[in-house]
């Protein structure tokens, strides 16, 4: 499966790696340029004493970074949200639609209303909340 990543904080860059050492192809997406120019370069901004020896072994090639966010959902199966910046709550939605293989979207941050999802036709899934199964 290709799952797309927005953010790529520790919740994000440890859900990735996760997806991608379980055989997914992931791509993950950051506002900071910065912090996506290190990543692909194998610099993890991150500390962490008991993972940090075998992160790089994991991730190889099969996470991809990227500054925008459609360029991480193109032909992604599926859309994971785990920060709630600004620039992921107002999403082109008809761009998501045209760009995601399918309509599915994983909400860590209960961003979207439901009733919007719905009606939108996505497949909406997010914590504590109904599932949208449009």
């Amino acid at each position: 499966m290709k799952i797309a990543v927005v953010g790529t904080g520790y919740v994000g860059l440890v859900t990735g790696t996760c997806f991608a050492e379980t055989g997914n192809q992931v791509t993950c997406v950051d506002i900071n340029e910065d912090k996506v120019e290190k990543l692909k370069n194998g610099i993890i901004p991150i500390y962490d004493p008991e993972a940090m020896s075998n992160v790089r072994s994991i991730i190889g090639s099969s996470i991809t970074y990227c500054e925008d966010e459609y360029e991480a959902v193109d032909k992604a199966d599926a859309l994971l949200i785990v920060t709630e910046w600004p620039v992921f709550r107002t999403p082109n939605f008809e761009k998501l639609d045209e760009k995601l293989n399918h309509k599915v979207i994983f909400d860590g941050r209960n961003l979207f209303e439901l009733e919007e999802m719905q009606e939108r036709g996505f497949k909406y899934l997010s914590i504590g909340r109904a599932k949208i199964n449009a």
